[in-house]
């Protein structure tokens, strides 16, 4: 039989990232039984787990950089709040810090 394939899903906590799959591309001798041993099986589920795990963090990593981003934003809005003197001044501040940080709307 060609191409022998072992495959594991890429799952962290329920979110499926995708698939591992490790392949056999020569034939097999006939009666060579399993063409996976048990310890290979273990080792390719041990990589999978742990490309989920990278990718899991970064997924975390890219959240909290957004999230700190936003609240830097807010930030200076509430620094401008107490500092402007005027109401135009405020909205044409908010707005540009608004822009800079690269929404499109305040």
């Amino acid at each position: 039989e060609n191409g022998i394939i072992f495959s594991v899903d890429i799952i962290d906590r329920n979110n499926y990232f995708g698939k591992l799959s490790i392949a056999y591309v020569d034939s097999l001798p006939r009666n060579s039984g399993e063409p996976f041993l048990e310890e290979e099986k273990i080792l390719i589920i041990a990589v999978a787990k742990r490309i989920a795990d990278v990718i899991a963090r970064r997924e975390i990593t890219n959240a909290c950089s957004y999230a700190n981003h936003a609240l830097r934003m807010i930030m200076q809005c509430n620094q401008l709040l107490i500092r402007a003197k005027h109401e135009t001044q405020l909205i044409q501040e908010i707005c540009r810090i608004v822009e800079v940080g690269g929404y499109r709307m305040a």
